[in-house]
């Protein structure tokens, strides 16, 4: 039974159709080209795996011409297409990482997750959070790629993308930020990157399982906790026991006698003998 038969369910035109029987085919989107040198920009580029167990892959850019002890800022990329279409090599996406490296002299990991509907969300979101262990295990050494081991500071990493990839990338600030306070972010729009960043303060926790990501977060600021139930009822029993006292006291003032003299006249109290007299 041929594609012409076969039972729509959902046409996402001009891109691709899911077909009953689980079968997806991919109109457009689909376009790409291989990694290498581009003359015009003097870019090198490159595809590795990443994730084995996923087999998601990356592509990575960085200037033709470096010195051999030259460190450049790392600026991860997650490509847009509505967690469904293009890819890493799509030739849009290629061309403007090599004139974002070329222009800004950097090193860029572009992520290439994997696309629904053959792999429904969240592992798009999956994918994102294990590229950034990907790069961080680099900066710790656990890993052993020569392009981040030799060229990539990891004092200075941005996160970018597009499109409906800004969804991804939320997903993984916010775990991130339940994790520490973000020191160097880097959120994107539509209409296109904005960088922000500040120098990091410090490194997380040691023992952290985050700790490869010392270059972009710093430790939570101290918190004080509310106070408990118990705590709000014994001050509050305290302040009523504090005011008790204090009007029982004045109480007390108003119904002791004044103390004056035998002759003053706001004596109130008046011996025997003197009333006889």
């Amino acid at each position: 039974m041929d594609s012409t038969t076969k039972e729509i369910i959902l046409d996402i035109f001009p891109y691709l159709r899911v077909y009953k029987d689980g079968t997806v085919e991919r109109l457009a989107g689909t376009e790409v080209v291989p990694a290498g040198l581009d003359p015009k920009t003097d870019v090198l580029s490159k595809d590795i795996i990443i994730v084995p167990e996923t087999n998601v892959s990356a592509r990575l850019y960085r200037p033709n011409s470096i010195n051999n002890n030259q460190k450049l800022p790392l600026l991860v990329y997650f490509h847009g297409g509505a967690f469904c279409i293009a890819s890493a090599a799509e030739p849009s996406y290629h061309n403007s990482l090599n004139q974002l490296v070329s222009k800004a002299n950097i090193i860029i990991v572009s992520v290439d997750y994997r696309l629904a509907p053959e792999h429904p969300l969240p592992a798009a979101y999956e994918d994102s959070w294990a590229a950034l262990r990907w790069v961080a295990s680099n900066a710790a050494a656990a890993e052993n790629e020569g392009w981040l081991k030799d060229h990539a500071d990891f004092d200075r990493v941005f996160l970018a993308g597009d499109s409906a990839v800004v969804m991804s990338l939320d997903t993984v600030v916010l775990f991130l930020s339940l994790l520490y306070t973000s020191m160097v972010h880097i959120l994107v729009s539509n209409k296109g990157v904005s960088v922000t960043s500040r120098p990091p303060i410090g490194p997380p926790p040691a023992t952290s399982n985050t700790s490869f990501l010392r270059p972009c977060l710093q430790p939570p600021p101290p918190t004080q906790s509310p106070p408990s139930p118990s705590h709000v009822a014994a001050a509050g029993e305290e302040e009523e026991s504090t005011c008790s006292r204090r009007t029982g006291e004045e109480e007390r003032k108003k119904l002791m006698p004044v103390a004056a003299g035998p002759t003053s006249p706001s004596q109130p109290c008046r011996s025997a003998e003197e009333g006889r007299r």
